[in-house]
C-alpha cells in the first residue's frame, strides 16, 4: 500500500519491508516530452505572472486594505505544496489590510526580482531543450519511415526477381534454346541485382534506425528530460526563497499581524519541490515500455515478403506492431482518467446570484428524461472538469474530474451553462474546468495500421479501413467508422482520402 511521506516519494509496503521509487522525468515521461514541456512553460507563465503580482504589491502597499485585498483575489495559482504555500500566503494577506510604506522597496529586491531574473537567465535553456527535443522526435519518426520504405523496396526487388526466374525456367523447360531463353536469364540477373542492392539498402536503413532509436531512448531524449526536470527544481526552489522573503518582510510589520505571519512561514516552509514534481509524474506518467528496437527480417520466398527471424527473441505479434508507429498523442481525454487535477484540493466556488448566473427556465433547465437529443440545446465548445463538483442545488450540473461537458452559455459571472450526460445546468468555471480548443471536421481518412482500442472511448481500426474524421483533440482522431461505431483513433495512424 502506498503511504505519504515528508518527501512525498511513493512508498511500497511489501512483507513488512518497506522499498522506495523516486520517479523522475526520464524514467517515467520518457514518452511525453510535450507534456513535461507544457509544464515547464506553465511554470515559467506561473513565475512571470507571480513576479508582476509582487510589483504590483508593492505599488499599493501604502494603499488603503481594501486594494491590497483586491490584488490578492487575481493571484495565479500552480499545484501541490508550492500551491498551498501560495494561498497562505494570499489569505494572510487579505488580513493584514494595512501596510507600511517603508517596506514596499525591499519587495522588489528581495522578492520580485530573483522571480525575473530566473525566468530571464533560463529563457535561452528552455528554448534550446525545447528545440533538441522536437528535433530528436523528428529524427527518429524519419529514421522508422526510411526502414520501412526501404523494406517496401526490397521486398518489391525479390517479388520481381522471383518472377523473373519463373518465367525463365518454364521456358527452359521445354529443352530449347532460344533467343528469348537468352533474354530471360539476362532479366534473372537484372533483378538479382536490384534485389541484392535493395537488401543491403535495407539493412543499412535498419542499422540507421536502430543507431537513432539507442541515442534517442537512451541517451539524448532522457538527457533533455532530466535537464528539463532540474530546471523545474531551480523554478520552483527559487520561488521558494522569494516567499521566504516575503514573510521575512511581513515579519517585520507590527505585532498584530505576527500570528498571520507564523501561518505564513509555515505553509511556505512546506513546500517541497520534490513532491510537487513528483505529483506531475503521477499524473502524466503512462508507465509504458520502451518500443521494440527495429530487427532486420529475413525474405520469405513462399509468403513473398520479410518476416521475422525465429532467433531474434520476439512474437509475431510483437513484430507487426513495431511498424505501426507509437501514437502521438497522449492519454485521451474522455473517461477522466488522465486529468490533471491541477491542485491537492478543489478551489472555492464563487457565490451565484439571480442577476449574474444563467436563467433557469423550463427550457435552459432539463433532466435526463426531458432532455431529448442533445441537438436540441446548440453549444458553443466544450470544456473538461479539473475537479469532481456534486452540489445539492437542483439547478446547478453535477460532474466528476475528467469528465467533458458541452457549453451551452457563458455567463461574465464566472458560472457557465452546459450539459453532460442528458442533464442542463449551470456550474462554476472559474478553476474547476478548462475549455478543449475547437478544431474543424476532417473528413474522410484511410487506416495505415491496425489499431485495437484500449478504452471504452477509442475505436479499433484496420489497415485500408476508411473512417470519417469529425475533429482532431490533441493528436487523436474522433469519428465514426462504416458501421457507424463512434470513438477515438491516433492521428498518426491514417492519412486523409
Amino acid at each position: 500500500r502506498i503511504q505519504a511521506l515528508p518527501t512525498s516519494v511513493i512508498v511500497l509496503r511489501r512483507s513488512g519491508a518497506l522499498s522506495l521509487c523516486i520517479m523522475s522525468f526520464s524514467v517515467d515521461l520518457w514518452d511525453q516530452f510535450e507534456e513535461v514541456y507544457s509544464k515547464v512553460s506553465r511554470g515559467k507563465d506561473f513565475t512571470e505572472k507571480l513576479s508582476d503580482f509582487v510589483r504590483k504589491r508593492q505599488v499599493i502597499e501604502k494603499e488603503y486594505a481594501k486594494k491590497l485585498q483586491a490584488l490578492t483575489k487575481s493571484a495565479e495559482v500552480e499545484m501541490g505544496s508550492l500551491n498551498e504555500g501560495w494561498m497562505q500566503i494570499k489569505e494572510e494577506t487579505e488580513s493584514i489590510a494595512k501596510k507600511h510604506a517603508e517596506i514596499s522597496e525591499s519587495f522588489g529586491f528581495q522578492v520580485a526580482d530573483p522571480l525575473a531574473n530566473h525566468v530571464r537567465d533560463h529563457k535561452k535553456k528552455r528554448q534550446t531543450l525545447r528545440d533538441q527535443g522536437r528535433k530528436l522526435i523528428k529524427d527518429l519518426a524519419a529514421a522508422e519511415q526510411r526502414a520501412v520504405a526501404a523494406k517496401g523496396s526490397y521486398e518489391s526487388a525479390r517479388r520481381a526477381q522471383d518472377d523473373a526466374k519463373e518465367k525463365y525456367d518454364q521456358a527452359c523447360a521445354n529443352n530449347t534454346v532460344s533467343p528469348q531463353n537468352e533474354k530471360l536469364m539476362k532479366k534473372v540477373k537484372e533483378q538479382g541485382k536490384k534485389a541484392e542492392a535493395a537488401d543491403q539498402k535495407y539493412r543499412a536503413a535498419v542499422d540507421a534506425c536502430k543507431s537513432v532509436q539507442d541515442k534517442h531512448y537512451d541517451e539524448e531524449m532522457p538527457r533533455v528530460l532530466d535537464e528539463f526536470q532540474a530546471l523545474e527544481q531551480s523554478r520552483i526552489e527559487c520561488i521558494k526563497e522569494a516567499l521566504v522573503n516575503w514573510v521575512k518582510l511581513q515579519e517585520s510589520l507590527a505585532p498584530e499581524v505576527q500570528s498571520a505571519c507564523d501561518r505564513m512561514n509555515r505553509s511556505v516552509e512546506a513546500i517541497n519541490p520534490v513532491s510537487d514534481l513528483q505529483q506531475f509524474v503521477r499524473e502524466k506518467a503512462t508507465h509504458q515500455k520502451t518500443p521494440a528496437r527495429c530487427e532486420y527480417e529475413s525474405y520469405n520466398q513462399e509468403q513473398q515478403k520479410c518476416v521475422p527471424n525465429p532467433s531474434s527473441g520476439s512474437s509475431s505479434s510483437a513484430s507487426s506492431s513495431s511498424s505501426a508507429p507509437m501514437p502521438i498523442a497522449v492519454a485521451p481525454s474522455s473517461g477522466g482518467a488522465s486529468v490533471p487535477s491541477g491542485r491537492s484540493t478543489p478551489p472555492a466556488v464563487a457565490p451565484r446570484n439571480a442577476s449574474a448566473a444563467p436563467s433557469h427556465n423550463a427550457s435552459s433547465h432539463s433532466t435526463k428524461q426531458d432532455l431529448g437529443q442533445s441537438s436540441k440545446y446548440p453549444t458553443i465548445g466544450q470544456c473538461r472538469a479539473l475537479f469532481a463538483y456534486h452540489p445539492s442545488d437542483p439547478l446547478e450540473l453535477s460532474f466528476n474530474a475528467g469528465d467533458v461537458i458541452d457549453i451551452i452559455r457563458k455567463d461574465p459571472s464566472g458560472w457557465w451553462q452546459g450539459a453532460l450526460n442528458g442533464t442542463v445546468g449551470v456550474f462554476p468555471s472559474v478553476d474547476w474546468v478548462e475549455e478543449i480548443p475547437a478544431s474543424g471536421p476532417i473528413g474522410q481518412v484511410r487506416a495505415l495500421y491496425d489499431y485495437t482500442a484500449e478504452t471504452e472511448y477509442e475505436l479499433s481500426i484496420r489497415a485500408g479501413e476508411i473512417l470519417h474524421a469529425d475533429r482532431e483533440e490533441e493528436g487523436w482522431y474522433c469519428g465514426t467508422n462504416s458501421h457507424s461505431e463512434y470513438g477515438r483513433w491516433p492521428g498518426n495512424f491514417c492519412e486523409r482520402v
